[in-house]
């Protein structure tokens, strides 16, 4: 290997830098110029700081100073036994042997030590430097006087022993051999084996150091390129040699085109005297730099999104909060620009939030905007069935290797509405059985049937009386007031304990049917008579009902053998004179009754008992044309109240209606309020069963 820097008076010890990762060393950035230079007494501090490591786990020394100093010692006790008689050539050349320790090495720019070795990516532009540090072993040296030794032995300024300052006898101070400057001339810098590139090469800067009285330690400028990493390159270690050309010019005796300029000589290879600043005149030298790198997989960043309500009603608030979510990234701090932007129902809403963000290494870091980690969106009671989100959109990683994935990021929620039963005049029941044969279910297991919906303060669902459940009551109040349980009963939680079996409910169909009152077929409801009095109708299902009003002084009971289907609004006549005046209909189903969801009104008793082997259900909202509701349900669909004036009696009943909230100001979904004229008549003829039994089921509005 040749040297970067030439003498022809000295051997230097040259040392590449290998085993290094693509770090490299910065030596100090000033220049030394003598009339502005410092007192600089570098001490063991400075050099740990300033002085390449070859090995990390080697503590405090750096192993080359160590070697540096030992060997400039070893070299004196040497010289001082063997120096040459009566030949001053011989002597010269004695007391010059290893003069200056050199040390030339790659580093990363601005980390002089090259002590980290952080891993590159695969398309990385890596800022490097060239370093030099000189060590001066200035102990060589012999005194013309002061030493009992023969005059053979002493080198004398006669003798141009190199860089001897301060001459303790001599008190003209420095001698005449010095070296004050070393200069290099870079002409090319380039990668001769090896993945990668060099750009931004320093053709034509100069690597160079001046002298410096007050120190041993002589540092240069460093000299900045940039080393290209190839893309593409797959994960692992690489060795690479950066090769350097070059020519060298030395100044003894001064600073500046004063001292004496030496090289060697482009025309022959001699060593001469050459003009200050002419590089042209010297020789071109090329010095090659091997050091290993190692490619990791490229970093990752993907955006993350969430928020602590995926449903909430009005008046809640709801938190937002975005991440960076960071992978293979080995330390280092780093940044990426986001774009947070809220949406209405898909439409974008306000202006986006843009700014950028840093994470450090691996992990999930918290975008924080404006010093908080959170979005907060309060909800209006106009906001019922909006559907609000958040996108993260991250991008422009200041780590030019990263991988951005999976833009955007999203996190939604929607505002439910709230919807909610209100049950008047009557009590409400959950927990029961029909008795399909012989009050047989009378002795069965108790159905832990419950009752749960929606309140808010003073509003939300509510029965006027009693409310009764085997099984938990939640947020359904009682007595007429929304928070209110004092006429709450139920097991779970300890509201009454009711501890009684499951209530079984007259098999109304079985025992109208088996009623000895004539039988007719359907009509309709607008084939039905005024003032006929009691009617016992029958229908083979599936039967549909529309809109229609039973007559003044007519009392209907329609069985029918399957389902029923309400397509309009059911009313009664509204004059009566006398209790006989009553408008009153009791639907009796062997199926489900289903109500379509165009109908805002029904009058009347609807029971939907169905049979032992398929228990009956009611549902109040329907699709048009179908029996079949909506899947999910949510506030465009099913949005207009029902009120039904009378009761519903069925295994399961389905509360679907999606209009309201249990907010202030907010109405019910749907009304129950009990036909006090079920009490007043008894449609079928001649049987005391007639009267009504009014109970209720366990299913109230769901969430949307």
């Amino acid at each position: 290997m040749k040297n970067i820097l030439y003498n022809h008076k000295a051997t230097w010890r040259l040392r590449s830098a290998y085993g290094v990762a693509l770090v490299v060393v910065t030596a100090m950035l000033v220049s030394f110029v003598p009339s502005l230079r410092t007192q600089a007494q570098h001490n063991a501090a400075w050099v740990n700081d300033h002085v390449e490591w070859q090995n990390k786990s080697d503590g405090s020394a750096k192993p080359q100073v160590v070697s540096w100093e030992n060997d400039c010692t070893d070299t004196f006790n040497s010289n001082v036994r063997s120096m040459p008689h009566g030949n001053d050539f011989e002597k010269r050349q004695v007391v010059n042997a290893s003069a200056y320790y050199q040390d030339v090495w790659l580093s990363r720019r601005g980390d002089a030590q090259n002590i980290n070795n952080p891993p590159v990516t695969p398309g990385q532009s890596v800022a490097m430097q060239i370093n030099d540090l000189v060590f001066l072993c200035a102990i060589v040296t012999m005194n013309p006087t002061g030493f009992a030794i023969h005059n053979d032995h002493k080198v004398t300024n006669n003798n141009y022993p190199n860089d001897r300052d301060p001459v303790p006898d001599n008190a003209s101070g420095i001698n005449q051999a010095s070296r004050y400057e070393s200069n290099s001339k870079i002409y090319n810098v380039a990668v001769t084996r090896g993945p990668g590139t060099v750009t931004n090469e320093p053709v034509g800067k100069i690597l160079g150091y001046d002298r410096d009285q007050n120190s041993r330690y002589w540092s240069a400028p460093p000299v900045n390129f940039t080393y290209k990493v190839p893309s593409g390159l797959a994960p692992g270690t690489y060795r690479v040699t950066i090769e350097f050309e070059y020519s060298t010019i030395q100044t003894y005796h001064d600073y500046g085109s004063s001292g004496t300029s030496r090289c060697t000589l482009k025309s022959n290879g001699d060593g001469a005297n050459v003009p200050y600043g002419r590089y042209d005149l010297c020789e071109h030298r090329t010095t090659s730099y091997p050091f290993t790198f190692t490619i990791k997989a490229p970093g990752k960043l993907s955006p993350s999104s969430t928020v602590d309500k995926p449903k909430m009603g009005y008046p809640d608030t709801a938190t937002f909060t975005h991440y960076v979510n960071a992978s293979s990234f080995s330390g280092g701090s780093y940044t990426v620009d986001y774009l947070i932007q809220r949406y209405r129902n898909g439409v974008p809403t306000g202006l986006p939030q843009i700014g950028n963000t840093n994470y450090t290494g691996d992990g999930q870091f918290p975008i924080t905007i404006g010093g908080i980690q959170t979005n907060k969106f309060t909800s209006a009671d106009t906001d019922a069935g909006a559907h609000i989100c958040e996108r993260l959109t991250l991008f422009n990683p200041s780590d030019p290797a990263a991988v951005v994935t999976g833009n955007p990021s999203e996190a939604c929620t929607v505002i439910v509405k709230r919807p909610y039963l209100t049950v008047l005049n009557n009590d409400v029941w959950a927990g029961s059985r029909f008795d399909y044969a012989s009050n047989r279910c009378a002795g069965g297991a108790a159905r832990l049937s419950g009752i749960s919906s929606w309140v808010s303060g003073s509003t939300g669902a509510v029965g006027e009386y009693g409310v009764m459940a085997l099984g938990p009551i939640v947020d359904f109040g009682s007595g007429r007031n929304p928070s209110g349980s004092g006429l709450t009963f139920a097991n779970s939680p300890t509201l009454g304990a009711l501890g009684a079996p499951t209530h079984c409910i007259a098999n109304y169909y079985s025992a109208i049917n088996a009623n000895g009152q004539a039988v007719l077929p359907w009509p309709g409801i607008g084939g039905i008579p005024a003032n006929a009095g009691k009617l016992k109708y029958f229908a083979n299902g599936p039967l549909t009902i529309g809109a229609g009003t039973i007559p003044k002084g007519t009392q209907v009971v329609l069985l029918v053998n399957g389902t029923v289907r309400i397509t309009g609004k059911i009313d009664y006549a509204n004059t009566y004179g006398v209790a006989s005046d009553i408008s009153s209909l009791w639907v009796v189903a062997q199926g489900d009754v289903n109500i379509q969801e165009n109908v805002t009104s029904i009058n009347g008793l609807y029971v939907a008992e169905g049979t032992a082997a398929t228990p009956g259900k009611i549902q109040t909202c329907v699709r048009t044309g179908t029996d079949t509701t909506y899947n999910p349900l949510h506030a465009g669909v099913c949005d207009s109240s029902l009120d039904v004036y009378g009761a519903f009696l069925a295994d399961k009943i389905y509360w679907q209606r999606t209009h309201g909230s249990a907010a202030p100001g907010q109405p019910y979904a749907e009304s129950v309020q009990f036909d006090m004229g079920l009490y007043l008549t008894t449609p079928l003829a001649g049987s005391a069963t007639g009267a009504a039994t009014i109970q209720d089921t366990k299913e109230l509005p769901p969430i949307y």
